[in-house]
């Protein structure tokens, strides 16, 4: 399927509605599209071809001509060529296409030649299937008062074009959108990244991508250490164990490679693995060191994808993961060790040296229960690419919403 998808700009033009293109480009073409993008600006993509559109860029001549005689009350000679030309283009670039999806240009007065090009191209009912993507509404925005100006071609801006169908990204735009033209709008909402937003490292991103996250309801420990005895790996096996038992959908993250100072760590780390085959944990369990040390970008990526860190030491010199869950705000839960009590703040628990792996379930699950927990868990499940967000998009526009194929560790263009 050809699918192209039009906008003023793309990344790595800075705007949320470039954002949204460049994760729709994404999705598609990981679904088996083939994808092209037209806009004024824009950088390559690895997931689309980008084709500018001189015309579509504020500072060619028609444009300029168009912005004044607009500023003046009436298009004139440079908005009508400038309309023109772009129908002309449109029409015989997008001859053979399957999709188009149009961001914001039909509802927004930032380049009305483009408006009333598209807005007449979409109505003569042409072989593609037509989208347009609600992201903002000038005529119900104060911020816009040209849109409410009568005659041609502001007028545009406050009726739908017969044949096209409309996606808002929120209530709020399908309401306004409803109130402005008295057609329907299909709510579709935005998705996010988290592996971007959170700038984890290709490794990590494809480290949690095995385990199910972030499209999974998982809930990620991380443990921070090496490979060594005092550092009580077994208490956060026996942890994960209570709460996957209490039904809970928990993986635990163990950073530490083998420590080559110390002979006993391959001898520990069997012992390791054979309690969490004992446990029945073993699928649960990511051993992040295994092919090699950690470097330290792979370690705050760890840090920020945590629901919470794991730090049952029975000794310890300074503490620093302590410091480190704290700066990344995430919940920390640790023994009672002197050392640690001057590090610790109020998202910091610790336990008592004889604390049960049952308690100390306890304790995480109230870490993990708490409003803003779960609030994390929810945006994670409804408002990603590679969760629900993602499926709704290709489910609506024809595709099957099968994600596995998309890639965690491949950024958007930036």
């Amino acid at each position: 399927m050809r699918v192209a998808l039009c906008h003023y700009s793309y990344p790595p033009v800075i705007g949320g509605v470039e954002r949204i293109m460049a994760a729709q480009a994404r999705l598609l073409a990981a679904a088996g599209a083939e994808v092209t993008v037209y806009c004024g600006a824009g950088g390559p993509d690895p997931s689309a071809e980008v084709r500018l559109v001189p015309l579509l860029q504020p500072d060619h001549p028609l444009c300029v001509g168009m912005a004044k005689e607009l500023a003046e009350g009436i298009p004139g000679v440079a908005f009508a060529e400038a309309q023109r030309q772009l129908a002309t283009y449109f029409t015989a670039e997008w001859r053979s296409y399957d999709l188009v999806l149009l961001h914001n240009v039909l509802t927004m007065p930032f380049h009305l030649a483009a408006t009333a090009a598209l807005w007449a191209w979409a109505e003569a009912r042409p072989t593609a299937r037509v989208w347009h993507w609600i992201h903002d509404l000038a005529a119900e925005n104060p911020a816009y008062p040209e849109a409410r100006r009568d005659g041609f071609p502001w007028e545009l801006l406050r009726v739908s074009v017969r044949g096209v169908q409309y996606a808002a990204v929120s209530e709020r735009r399908a309401e306004e959108f409803r109130a402005c033209t008295g057609q329907e709008a299909t709510v579709v909402p935005n998705g996010i990244d988290p592996a971007e937003v959170l700038q984890l490292t290709p490794r990590v991103a494809a480290l949690l991508g095995e385990v199910g996250w972030p499209a999974a309801d998982v809930e990620l420990l991380f443990h921070p250490a090496r490979l060594v005895r005092r550092k009580n790996l077994e208490l956060s096996l026996r942890i994960l164990a209570e709460l996957r038992r209490a039904g809970r959908d928990c993986r635990l993250i163990l950073s530490g490679p083998d420590d080559p100072h110390q002979q006993a760590t391959a001898a520990y780390r069997l012992e390791l693995e054979e309690l969490a085959q004992e446990l029945g944990i073993s699928a649960a369990v990511v051993w992040a060191g295994r092919d090699g040390p950690l470097n330290d970008r792979d370690l705050a990526s760890l840090y920020a994808a945590a629901d919470l860190v794991l730090f049952p030491s029975t000794q310890e010199g300074f503490g620093l993961p302590v410091l480190e869950a704290a700066l990344q705000r995430v919940p920390l839960v640790a023994l009672d060790l002197e050392v640690l009590r001057p590090l610790a703040g109020p998202s910091t628990t610790l336990l008592p040296a004889t604390v049960t792996s049952v308690e100390a379930a306890v304790a995480v699950a109230r870490w993990l229960d708490t409003p803003e927990a779960r609030h994390r868990r929810k945006i994670l499940r409804t408002y990603t690419w590679s969760g629900e967000a993602g499926r709704t998009l290709l489910r609506l526009l024809g595709f099957s919403d099968e994600l596995s194929k998309i890639p965690l560790d491949h950024p958007l263009p930036s």
